[in-house]
């Protein structure tokens, strides 16, 4: 490393946003798998977590690449989409986050980007951001319409910054920027905004766990090697009937597309050997039809993850309240987006 790059982030800075990296990425609620990213501003560096890591090894891990922040910022002002091509200043194999556009934009030295749950699900909301604003009273707050992330992302915020900025951003189908000087109080801030935008979920029904151990015996009697997902709150998505409705729309957030597709396959239990193996193996999970969830063999623990994620999301929506999914050009921008199956590969070596 460059003795000056090396000099610009002392050993404290360093601490500070390890620690405050690791207190996030252990919060289910707040992180899951290698989503989110935080990043610190001293001088003319920008150090953000690198693509495909996780906040959770923060403490363990080298997950920190440090960028020249001017050079970030005048390609998000010119409206220069190189958002992938950042340059680390140290010798790496590791690139910058698909989010360093805005961390490098916004004004303040502490910058965190979580995907907490009961902000994505007040986010999707049709009447959110009155019902936010409501709920955030007397926190100065920015609404962003959904936006792919990444460049986009970052140029809309940069847009609506020209006019004032501040050290919130609750993100449409997406989840929650906050902005401050010191880490600690960055995390004040992003405690209050989430204890504040908490929603009790439904209660869920327990899964016929018997019927789906049995499910699982008649994928291996076709040669598929299936299982149970880890956490039972899983099969909420499709025992609960308004989950189980939702599963018939396009997914409500850019994770979910990225690890688990634009749609699941669903199944009727008594259907089960109407499909070929290969025809299951198309997926990395399935759904049977009033049951629970099933996960295939090359299933990868983010794509575990994220349908626990959309379980708790869906058990935290009102059944009768109209909601915005993503459209399905949205969802087209994220399927085979190469800097996201650059983060896809990364999961899947560990």
């Amino acid at each position: 490393m460059d003795s000056k790059i090396a000099n610009s982030f002392s050993n404290y800075d360093l601490e500070i946003l390890k620690r405050i990296s690791y207190e996030i990425g252990i919060k289910k609620e707040l992180i899951q798998g290698a989503g989110g990213n935080t990043s610190y501003k001293i001088g003319n560096t920008l150090w953000i977590k690198a693509s495909g890591t996780k906040l959770e090894k923060a403490k363990k891990d080298s997950i920190f690449i440090p960028l020249n922040l001017q050079e970030v910022i005048s390609s998000i002002e010119l409206g220069i989409e190189n958002t992938e091509n950042y340059k680390p200043l140290i010798n790496t194999k590791l690139r910058a986050s698909i989010e360093t556009g805005f961390h490098a934009i916004l004004p303040y030295k502490y910058v965190l980007h979580t995907h907490p749950i009961d902000v994505i699900s007040q986010s999707i909301v049709n009447d959110a951001k009155n019902s936010i604003g409501k709920a955030l009273k007397g926190i100065d707050w920015t609404w962003i319409s959904y936006k792919k992330p990444g460049y986009k992302l970052a140029r809309s915020i940069y847009l609506n910054n020209k006019r004032f900025s501040n050290a919130v951003y609750i993100l449409e189908n997406h989840g929650l920027i906050i902005c401050a000087n010191s880490g600690d109080e960055a995390l004040r801030l992003q405690e209050e905004v989430v204890n504040r935008l908490k929603i009790k979920p439904r209660e869920n029904a327990k899964p016929d766990i018997d019927s789906l151990i049995k499910i699982c015996k008649q994928f291996k009697s076709i040669g598929i090697d299936a299982f149970l997902p880890p956490d039972i709150v899983t099969h909420s998505l499709t025992i609960d009937k308004s989950s189980r409705d939702l599963l018939n729309k396009n997914p409500l957030y850019p994770d979910h597309v990225v690890f688990c597709g634009l749609r699941p396959l669903i199944v009727n239990k008594n259907d089960i050997h109407k499909f070929t193996k290969a025809e299951y193996l198309k997926y990395n999970y399935c759904i049977i039809e009033g049951i629970g969830v099933i996960l295939f063999r090359n299933v990868s623990s983010s794509a575990e993850i994220m349908l626990q994620t959309q379980s708790l999301i869906h058990l935290r929506i009102p059944s009768n309240k109209s909601i915005k999914t993503l459209t399905n050009f949205e969802c087209s921008e994220l399927i085979n987006w190469e800097a996201e199956s650059y983060r896809i590969q990364l999961n899947k070596q560990e």
